[in-house]
């Protein structure tokens, strides 16, 4: 770990932390001779006692090719140092705020400045896939795309970049960030990814950013869907016929009717909580009709065990006109815990699945559980167990974005208390054995993947046993006769165990 005033190759001194990826550790230096500013991104050679070759590979491979590249859009790699301890990549450090940021902020975005901001995206991807072979981004995200103070945007972190091989079937690794890859990114699809995949990155961004505008045209929300057509035949087949859709929009900021729209888009689809509320508020009140159909509704979405995107917009269309009414109605909460538990257990993403019943997938993955937590939440106003749902789920959400955290604002240590009060609220539940074991399936799991970050985090010792401690005496309560062909709690006792040898081996006693 470089410290702060620690001199890189004899030039570049370390001037503050910008942040840390899975294995890598993000600086801001000085060129002491130039007094020119970059971003340092530091790779260790070794993790705990073992090479992290993987990583050091990959990181190479990601500096080759934008080393490859010539574009005032791609952030620029000037220098490629290596010691004993660590591979450092040195890139442009750029100014300004990234498209999440902008979002975040609050602020109406201006949709004529959002369509100069697409087309210029436009740009980037034409000359991406024009290169020979073409480069596919594959990771396009309001996150990794910055806006500069001159208006002019960067694209940063080709991490996951791949140059495409015509002759290729199928992707030898499977890598995206669910609710912006496209299906052919995910192992269960089967295909490889192409230029039509970063063109789905797109829509997905844009459809992201259009909900920060006050107005955006229908002609806008059209280009969107033909964009994120799961199908990579039925979206623009280049970035070229994608430019020319966009160009072709008059008028990006004319007012278009919400209602379908709203249920259709991204943020209502993913249930932001504050989101998911100010739909409710915009929507037509009901009369109460519709609630004799839910239960029907649910039952069908039950029957195959898989929770569509297309069923899910049937729900949302159902529930949503009424939800402020219905909240009010005997029995709400157990409907809304039902629709919470339908997120979590089997939600889809583009019809690959996201969650599953059991195995390494049990529970939920991001955009499960970020579907499933508003839903905890209106039931946990008068639901114990929803409330622990509820509470599980935001510790899986805010596990998602320990990227853009350092270790020293001690998130690790608030981790380590919320997963002790997650196990000492589920053991004070009656029944629940399935929410119990998944409570102590997320305890062993974040320890084992995280044991690292704990450790550097300042996680105590005494903590994270305490913690393997109190997940095994729960576990060891819940009722394996009930469970007898999956061994499901027979795995979660494996993997708490799993985490037991992580923390002895890198955890000092």
């Amino acid at each position: 770990m470089a410290g702060i005033g620690q001199i890189i190759d004899g030039k570049f001194k370390i001037l503050q932390p910008l942040g840390h990826g899975g294995m890598s550790r993000i600086y801001l230096a000085e060129d002491i001779r130039l007094g020119k500013r970059w971003v340092v991104k530091e790779i260790p050679k070794v993790i705990g006692r073992k090479e992290n070759t993987l990583f050091i590979q990959a990181a190479i491979s990601e500096a080759q090719i934008i080393k490859s590249l010539d574009h005032p859009a791609v952030v620029r790699i000037v220098d490629i140092i290596q010691d004993k301890k660590a591979l450092y990549i040195v890139e442009d450090y750029v100014q300004g705020r990234s498209f999440q940021e902008l979002a975040q902020e609050g602020s109406a975005i201006e949709p004529e400045e959002l369509k100069q901001w697409a087309v210029q995206l436009c740009q980037v991807l034409i000359y991406l896939h024009s290169r020979k072979p073409p480069v596919i981004y594959r990771d396009l995200k309001p996150e990794n795309i910055i806006l500069t103070d001159s208006g002019h945007i960067r694209l940063v972190d080709f991490g996951i970049a791949r140059r495409y091989r015509p002759e290729g079937g199928r992707d030898t690794v499977y890598l995206g960030t669910v609710r912006f890859a496209a299906p052919e990114q995910f192992e269960e699809y089967g295909a490889q990814t192409d230029m039509r995949t970063d063109i789905y990155g797109f829509g997905k961004t844009l459809q992201y950013m259009v909900y920060f505008c006050e107005e955006v045209s229908r002609e806008v929300y059209s280009v969107i869907e033909k964009c994120i057509e799961e199908d990579p035949k039925d979206r623009y087949q280049s970035a070229e016929e994608l430019l020319e859709a966009m160009e072709e929009i008059r008028d990006f900021g004319k007012h278009t009717d919400t209602g379908k729209i709203l249920l259709r888009s991204f943020l209502s689809l993913s249930a932001a909580i504050v989101f998911f509320f100010a739909v409710s508020r915009q929507l037509p009140s009901g009369t109460g009709s519709g609630w004799q159909d839910l239960d029907p509704l649910l039952d069908s979405i039950r029957s195959d065990g898989r929770f569509s995107v297309q069923e899910e917009e049937q729900l949302l269309n159902l529930v949503m006109p009424y939800l402020n009414e219905w909240k009010e109605m005997e029995g709400f909460e157990q409907k809304a815990l039902e629709i919470g538990e339908l997120y979590w257990n089997s939600y889809e993403y583009g019809n690959i699945p996201t969650a599953g019943n059991g195995g390494e997938n049990a529970g939920s993955t991001y955009a499960g559980a970020e579907g499933a937590l508003p839903w905890f939440e209106l039931a946990g106003e008068r639901d114990e167990t929803a409330r622990v749902h509820a509470d599980l789920a935001k510790f899986r959400l805010s596990m998602d974005r320990i990227g853009r955290m350092d270790f020293s604002d001690g998130f690790f240590r608030e981790a380590m208390e919320c997963l002790l009060r997650l196990v000492r609220q589920a053991a004070l539940l009656e029944g629940g054995d399935r929410l119990k074991a998944l409570v102590c399936l997320t305890a062993a799991d974040s320890l084992t993947a995280d044991v690292l970050h704990y450790r550097d985090g300042g996680t105590k010792l005494s903590d994270v046993e305490l913690l393997l401690k109190e997940a095994g005496t729960l576990l060891d309560t819940l009722d394996r006769s009930a469970d007898p062909e999956t061994g499901y709690l027979q795995e979660v006792k494996e993997k708490l165990e799993r985490a037991k040898q992580a923390v002895l081996l890198y955890f000092p006693s």
